[in-house]
């Protein structure tokens, strides 16, 4: 995976591990302590190295942000966090797959790679606590 931050890996991509910083940002808003998640936000932006799949990742990190303050169970990403372990392994496959198929571009990769690790945070915290 590239690296999307200077001098370190933005997240993984596929791996069930998340680098502290995202890992970090996705405990905040789970906790709902949106305020500071939005601080770590800025301060990946101002790390992000230039390229398209890193700003996929730091925009679906934004989406992430915004639809768990918004509460709206009609939205994928709110109700994702409620899936039992099936529905997040057939979520997880498919995240996988799209951030990996070469047929989309590279901020869609990235997009999925974000979407893929917080998918995996989820499921930690989830199903090991």
């Amino acid at each position: 995976m590239s690296t999307f931050l200077k001098g370190n890996n933005l997240g993984n991509g596929g791996k069930a591990l998340v680098k502290p910083a995202v890992q970090k940002y996705f405990r905040l808003i789970n906790e709902r302590r949106f305020k500071e998640a939005e601080g770590e936000l800025e301060k990946f932006k101002n790390e992000l190295e230039r390229s398209e799949e890193a700003l996929g990742y730091l925009k679906a990190l934004e989406g992430i942000l915004l639809s768990k303050k918004s509460g709206d169970e009609k939205l994928y990403l709110t109700r994702i966090e409620k899936m039992g372990k099936k529905e997040m392994k057939r979520a997880r496959s498919e995240f996988l797959s799209h951030s990996k198929n070469e047929l989309h571009g590279a901020y869609d990769r990235g997009f999925f790679k974000a979407l893929l690790d917080y998918l995996d945070f989820l499921k930690k915290v989830k199903f090991t606590s």
